[in-house]
């Protein structure tokens, strides 16, 4: 009996020991899961720089999906835009090609106004 006593003590002080443990790397183990299957849920891709169809060279062009050394020149050629949709309406890239593109370009207006070399402005009479 008094062996027996001995056993179930031994036992129930090894699971006091190690139980604590256990619920400890089970919890943690639980909450790093849970941070990592958070983060890759809630954080965003980085957001790709828009490119300036107004400015940007035909090798950052040729970069976009669905536009390649033609295309390019095309872009180049038309400058200025108003809009990137006006990449559809001059007949650059089709509607399809458009939507591929459109979240990664932009179309930015200059902030100089060009002044004409007669203007009232700076000429003297």
């Amino acid at each position: 009996m008094t062996r027996r006593l001995v056993v179930h003590v031994a036992v129930a002080y090894l699971l006091a020991l190690t139980l604590p443990l256990a619920a400890n790397a089970a919890t943690t183990s639980t909450a790093a899961k849970s941070r990592a299957a958070h983060s890759t849920h809630a954080a965003k891709p980085p957001a790709l720089a828009k490119i300036d169809l107004n400015t940007a060279p035909e090798q950052e062009l040729v970069s976009l999906p669905g536009i390649d050394a033609t295309v390019a020149q095309k872009i180049v050629s038309m400058r200025p835009f108003k809009s990137s949709s006006q990449l559809v309406a001059k007949g650059i890239v089709t509607k399809e090609e458009f939507t591929k593109i459109r979240n990664r370009v932009t179309a930015r207006q200059s902030t100089m106004e060009s002044k004409a070399p007669g203007s009232a402005e700076g000429s003297t009479k």
